[in-house]
């Protein structure tokens, strides 16, 4: 059986709380969605990050990048990436009165270019992997990578 069908068929996800920086606790699952590996860490009601991973030309190449910032209930910020597409949205929470599912989004969509694709096995530190506000030339700080 391939790694891919291993990755697949049978493999639950895991989860495991690990220590942030702030001291909280987060807690991250690692699981198979759709054919690829997620790694998802949620920040009780602070939020959420989340990687995707696709397994192609025999290695697991990063496609995917999710954010969520939250005040309690209600969504403040949250980013999407696609490093398929090139592709970035961020939806910011325009309506400073909100009290959890009455939140008003302003969408911004960015492209952006990517020199080489990053591949799981060269990430050595996941806190590493910073999502900046940079312009179209890029959008990953290259911290983290070996």
């Amino acid at each position: 059986m391939s790694m891919l069908n291993t990755l697949r068929f049978g493999v639950p996800p895991v989860a495991m709380s690990v220590p942030s920086i702030s001291n909280a606790i987060v807690v991250a699952f690692i699981f198979i969605e759709k054919g690829n590996l997620r790694i998802h860490y949620f920040h009780g009601r602070y939020g959420f990050w989340a990687y995707r991973f696709r397994y192609q030309n025999s290695d697991f190449d990063l496609i995917g990048y999710d954010s969520s910032q939250n005040r309690g209930p209600v969504v403040e910020r949250s980013v999407s990436i696609n490093l398929a597409t090139n592709k970035m949205r961020i939806r910011e929470n325009i309506n400073q009165n909100a009290e959890g599912g009455d939140e008003k989004f302003k969408d911004t969509w960015k492209k952006f270019t990517l020199s080489k694709s990053i591949k799981l096995r060269e990430i050595t530190d996941f806190d590493g992997l910073e999502i900046q506000k940079m312009g179209v030339s890029g959008i990953l700080c290259k911290r983290g990578l070996s």
